[in-house]
């Protein structure tokens, strides 16, 4: 009977020893199965990752090419108006220059040279010097000789230099104001906007390349999503899968602490690390000014009155003055004379000098005006450089949008080729799983 009891015992030992090792054997397969899946849905994920760095590249292009076109654009616009606004400058200008040149013009022509004054001048106060120097006592006298000669010598420079400032006037006339000078503006300006017509025209035709590329783009993103919610699918299915293990593999586990017998087998039968290790479900899915009023000629009305250079400005000057007038009439006529040669010089001084101002003031205007027109040719040169660039880029983009619609086919059915086997090794799992489930419950 002890022996039979012994038998017996041997026996269901070696049973439980081979169920435990099928078991286990089936687990084991089913590890495996999760790890190939693993792998490979790991491989399908890098792959999409390079697809979608691809379209991401273009897209990123495609919004930098769309951002050089909307300046350009907007520079476009700018150029136009400042271009309309210095077309409508430079007929003002012409004006102001007419009216400038013939008043100078008109001036140089019927005021006197003054050469008379001058001499006259000087002949006066030579007199005046003759008549000091025979009254010696006089000291008012030699006072009156050194305030003539400095006043005379003062206006005097002052009329020389509005002479030689006349002289420069007519050469500039000629040089720096000359009908090719206007001839060469008017060209270029009109040139300019012809050319940034040309440019409004380019850069529609590129709003219109971006839109097109964009809608090509949408869909080669579109493709590219669709394949990572497929990917979300099966993660979600390999999650499910994983989840279904590893309520088996607590039983599996559970019934392994049941049949271990001594403290050896039950190290051995303690639950595995796997559930240490389950995959994490993703939560989401990767994707020149006008001349003002003031600015005007100032003319004299004929006949009017010289204002006469005030004397000595001290109470005791006044008093030889009157002293003089009354005592001395010859040599108050002789002062006469000279205030007359003096405010005669100084009156054509500063209508000369106002002729010149206002003429300088048209032809540096019209300069400023040449100076500003050649600037605007060249930010309207750089705008179409600008433009070529962008071109170039957009090509370049085209030759990505290109490659990526060609190849998408091809990245399709790569992507459904992955997924089915994928799924196809989910199926194994899961039936993995059922038939350890079923060999749990006998």
């Amino acid at each position: 009977m002890l022996a039979f009891a012994f038998f017996c015992n041997g026996q269901t030992q070696s049973t439980s020893t081979n169920r435990f090792s099928e078991l286990r054997d089936l687990r084991i397969s089913c590890l495996e199965s999760f790890n190939i899946t693993k792998n490979r849905l790991e491989d399908f994920h890098g792959f999409l990752e390079q697809q979608a760095a691809k379209e991401k590249v273009f897209e990123d292009k495609l919004v930098q090419i769309q951002q050089q076109v909307d300046a350009t654009k907007r520079s476009q616009e700018t150029l136009s108006r400042r271009a309309s606004r210095i077309t409508n400058e430079i007929e003002s200008i012409r004006g102001q220059l007419d009216r400038a040149t013939t008043s100078f013009r008109k001036a140089v022509e019927v005021l006197p040279t003054g050469e008379d004054w001058a001499t006259d001048g000087a002949a006066v106060i030579r007199e005046i010097r003759r008549a000091a120097d025979a009254a010696p006592r006089d000291e008012w006298k030699r006072q009156w000789v050194s305030e003539c000669e400095g006043a005379y010598e003062e206006v005097l420079n002052e009329w020389r230099a509005a002479r030689r400032a006349v002289d420069g006037a007519r050469f500039d006339l000629e040089l720096r104001a000359a009908p090719s000078v206007f001839k060469r503006t008017s060209d270029q300006i009109v040139a300019v906007e012809k050319e940034l017509k040309s440019l409004k025209n380019l850069i529609l035709e590129r709003g219109n390349t971006l839109v097109a590329e964009r809608k090509e783009g949408e869909k080669w993103a579109g493709a590219i999503q669709t394949l990572r919610e497929n990917e979300l699918m099966v993660q979600n299915k390999l999650f499910d899968v994983t989840y279904q293990f590893h309520l088996v593999d607590l039983r599996f586990t559970a019934w392994r602490l049941k049949q271990s017998g001594n403290q050896e087998m039950a190290l051995e039968a303690m639950p595995d690390l796997f559930e240490k290790h389950m995959p994490v479900v993703p939560t989401d899915v990767a994707g020149i000014p006008s001349p003002t009023s003031d600015e005007k000629l100032k003319l004299v009305a004929p006949g009017a009155s010289y204002k006469l250079i005030d004397g000595p400005h001290s109470d005791s000057r006044k008093t030889a003055v009157e002293r003089e007038e009354k005592e001395d009439a010859a040599f108050s006529l002789l002062l006469t004379r000279f205030r007359l040669a003096h405010d005669r010089l100084e009156f054509l001084t500063s209508v000369l000098d106002s002729e010149v101002k206002g003429l300088n003031s048209a032809i540096d205007a019209v300069e400023n005006k040449g100076n500003e027109v050649h600037s605007l040719s060249e930010e309207t040169a750089q705008l179409a450089v600008d433009l070529e660039s962008s071109k170039r880029q957009l090509e370049s983009g085209h030759e990505l949008l290109t490659a990526g619609i060609q190849t998408l086919d091809l990245v399709k059915k790569r992507a459904a080729t992955d997924l089915t086997e994928i799924q196809g090794l989910l199926k194994v799992a899961s039936a993995k799983i059922d038939q350890l489930s079923k060999s749990l419950e006998h």
